[in-house]
C-alpha cells in the first residue's frame, strides 16, 4: 500500500498494487483535499490478451459511476473515453479522445503527438488548454490549422510534428471559438 499526503499531512491518495484474485492488478482511492472524503477511485487492468490494447484504466467518481477510461493501445497511442459532464481530460500521448459529456476541458502538454478529439462542442460547452510551446496563442493556432477530410487539423509551430484534429469542426467554426482556448 502507498499513501500520498498533502503539505498538512492529510491523506489525498491511497494506492494498492500487486492485487491478485481480481480482474484489476492495482487500484487507488483519491480523497478531497485530504479531508477524508472519497472523491473517486481508479482501477488498473494489465496484460490484456487478444485486444488492440495491452492495458487500461477505469476512473470512477465518488458514487462509483464510471467517469473516464484510458486504453493503452499496442501501437503506443491511447484511446480516452469520458462518460460524464464537467471532466478535465488530460492527454497522455497521441490520443483519440471522446469527452462524452458537456463542459469538458481537454488539457494537452508539450509533445502531445497526434491527438484527435471526436466531440468538441465549443462555445460554452467544452474548452482546451494548450501549451504555448506548441501554439503561442489562438491566432497562432488558427494560422497553423488546415482542413482535412472535413476536420480542422492544427499543426504545432515548434516543428515537432504534433497535430491536433477536431473531428467535424471546420476552420470557419474554429475561428469563432477563441474564448474556449487557453494557452499556458
Amino acid at each position: 500500500m502507498e499513501e500520498d499526503l498533502n503539505a498538512q499531512g492529510n491523506l489525498v491518495k491511497r494506492g494498492f498494487s500487486g492485487v491478485v484474485g481480481q480482474p484489476y492488478t492495482a487500484y487507488e482511492y483519491d480523497y478531497v483535499s485530504g479531508n477524508g472524503i472519497l472523491s473517486g477511485s481508479k482501477y488498473f487492468y494489465t496484460n490484456i490478451p487478444n485486444q488492440d490494447y495491452s492495458s487500461y484504466e477505469t476512473d470512477l467518481d465518488a458514487t462509483g459511476a464510471v467517469s473516464l477510461q484510458i486504453f493503452n493501445n499496442n501501437d503506443g497511442t491511447h484511446r480516452i473515453i469520458g462518460f460524464q459532464d464537467n471532466l478535465t481530460i488530460k492527454s497522455v500521448y497521441s490520443d483519440y479522445t471522446t469527452g462524452g459529456g458537456s463542459n469538458e476541458t481537454f488539457v494537452y502538454t508539450p509533445n502531445f503527438g497526434n491527438a484527435t478529439v471526436t466531440d468538441f462542442a465549443g462555445t460554452g460547452h467544452d474548452s482546451f488548454v494548450l501549451p504555448k510551446s506548441e501554439f503561442a496563442d489562438f491566432n497562432s493556432l488558427l494560422a497553423q490549422t488546415q482542413m482535412s477530410g472535413g476536420n480542422a487539423v492544427s499543426t504545432s509551430a515548434n516543428g515537432n510534428g504534433d497535430h491536433l484534429t477536431l473531428l467535424g469542426v471546420t476552420t470557419a467554426t474554429l475561428a469563432t471559438l477563441g474564448a474556449d482556448f487557453y494557452f499556458v
